[in-house]
């Protein structure tokens, strides 16, 4: 269920930190049912690592497993569903960064606007609407990323692809 702008800038701030937290959770998920399966190879620093350095092991990881297996009828699909998927994640990483770590100031003439200094240090009106916006993307991503581990079952219940030198049967 979405949530509304209010105009809130601090509480927008504040959804966005936490379902993005849950975004985490579910990639970390993700990899575990992953490695369980046998499709990913076990990487044991990869809980360690950064947001963007786990979405390329996935992306290894799912190019490897899509590769090994036979092709099956929505492969494809499955394909673009996690290229889009893994994409996205990326770039609302990237924007949540900018948010969450550029700092945040009121108008100083009592006009109601908040702005954020840019690294360039420019000064960039913010709206709360833009806030809730990427928060409610991120959630939505959290359920995309869980969708990750149907796909991962498709690879898992097809048979390996024949290596060179043995014959393909059917």
């Amino acid at each position: 269920m979405p949530i509304f702008d209010d105009g809130d800038i601090v509480r927008a701030v504040g959804f966005l930190a936490i379902y993005f937290g849950n975004l985490e959770d579910e990639v970390d998920a993700l990899i575990s049912a992953a490695v369980a399966s046998g499709l990913f190879s076990s990487d044991p620093d990869i809980g360690r690592r950064n947001f963007r350095d786990k979405l390329r092991y996935i992306k290894r990881g799912f190019a490897a497993a899509f590769e090994s297996r036979q092709p099956y009828l929505y492969m494809e699909e499955d394909r673009r569903q996690v290229r889009s998927t893994l994409i996205a994640c990326k770039e609302a990483a990237k924007r949540r960064n900018e948010l969450m770590h550029l700092p945040i100031f009121g108008d100083r003439q009592g006009r109601g606007r908040t702005y954020q200094r840019l690294r360039d240090g420019t000064m960039n009106q913010i709206y709360s609407r833009q806030i809730y916006e990427l928060a409610n993307r991120v959630s939505d991503l959290g359920g995309a990323v869980y969708g990750m581990t149907f796909v991962l079952s498709h690879i898992q219940t097809r048979p390996e692809a024949p290596t060179s030198g043995q014959a393909r049967i059917g």
